[in-house]
C-alpha cells in the first residue's frame, strides 16, 4: 500500500478497515495518456479480487504485482482495446524475453467508480516454428 494512500486512510478512520479490506495496491497514474484517453480518473487501484484472480491464474505474476502501478505509469506499448474504447492494454518489458501484459479500464472522472481497474499476465515471447 503506498504512503498517499496510507495517509488519505488515514483522514478516514471509520472507513479504515473497509477500504484496507477491498484494495491491494492504490496509486496514481502519472504517465499522461490523453493521446489514448480522453477524461479519465488519474486514480487507480488493484482490488483484492482482481490480485486474487491474476494471482490464481498467473501465479508468475507474484514478484510482479506490487510493480504493476510502476508498469502502468512507464509503459512500453500501449494498445487499444477492441471492444472497450474506456480500456487500454499496456505492455511492459521485463526481461529479455517477457513482458507483462496489463489491462487497466480507465473511470472517467465523474464515475461513480472510485477509480480506474488493473488486470494482468506474465507472457513470455516466443517465435513462431515453421512446421
Amino acid at each position: 500500500m503506498s504512503k498517499e494512500f496510507k495517509s488519505i486512510l488515514g483522514s478516514c478512520k471509520n472507513l479504515n478497515h473497509l477500504i484496507k479490506d477491498k484494495f491491494a495496491y492504490f496509486g496514481k497514474i502519472t504517465y499522461d495518456y490523453s493521446n489514448e484517453i480522453k477524461n479519465y480518473n488519474n486514480t487507480i487501484v488493484l482490488t483484492k479480487e482482481r490480485e486474487n484472480h491474476i494471482l490464481e491464474r498467473h501465479p508468475e505474476m507474484k514478484i510482479y504485482i506490487s510493480e504493476l502501478i510502476e508498469y502502468i505509469n512507464s509503459p512500453d506499448v500501449i494498445l487499444s482495446d477492441k471492444k472497450y474504447n474506456d480500456t487500454k492494454n499496456i505492455i511492459k518489458y521485463v526481461e529479455e524475453k517477457s513482458f507483462i501484459f496489463i489491462t487497466v479500464k480507465f473511470a472517467k472522472p465523474d464515475d461513480l467508480v472510485l477509480s480506474s481497474i488493473i488486470s494482468a499476465r506474465y507472457q513470455i515471447i516466443r517465435k513462431n516454428k515453421k512446421r
